[in-house]
Formats: structure tokens, sequence, C-alpha cells
């Protein structure tokens, strides 16, 4: 809306907010939120896998020695 029309027009004729505007405060909380579900679901999963270590005992990981993993498995180091 360009600036004369909208100062031609009475206060309780204006708009609050320009749609355009709404249209992007939308699109920040849509993408707010959908990074803050992203978010919660990798801690989730971070919690689960540190649950499932503490449960059934350390996994081994890639390029880890099999001593090494055995040590920290059965809870003392050699």
């Amino acid at each position: 809306m360009n600036t004369e029309k909208y100062k031609q027009m009475s206060e309780e004729e204006r708009p609050l907010a320009e749609p355009k505007a709404l249209e992007n405060v939308k699109m920040i909380m849509n993408v707010g939120i959908l990074c803050l579900v992203l978010l919660l679901g990798y801690l989730a999963a971070i919690g689960l896998q540190k649950g499932y270590e503490r449960w059934n005992g350390p996994q081994m990981h890639q390029g880890q020695n099999i001593t090494e993993w055995y040590s920290k498995k059965d809870g003392f180091s050699r």
C-alpha cells in the first residue's frame, strides 16, 4: 500500500499491519516451530541412544579398538 493512500485513510480504516508483514510473521513462526521440533527430535534420539547404552552396555563405534571397547563394557581398564 502506498504512503499517500495510507495517509488519506481514516484511523478506523487503516489496517493494523500490512498483509505482507503478516505473511512474514507467519513464515517466521512456522520456521521457528519447525526448528524447535527438529531440535527436540534430535535431543530425544540422543537420549534414547544414551538410555540404550546404559541398559545394554556401551556399543562399539567405528574406528574403536576392540580391546578398548571390552574394557569400557566390563567397567574396568587394563
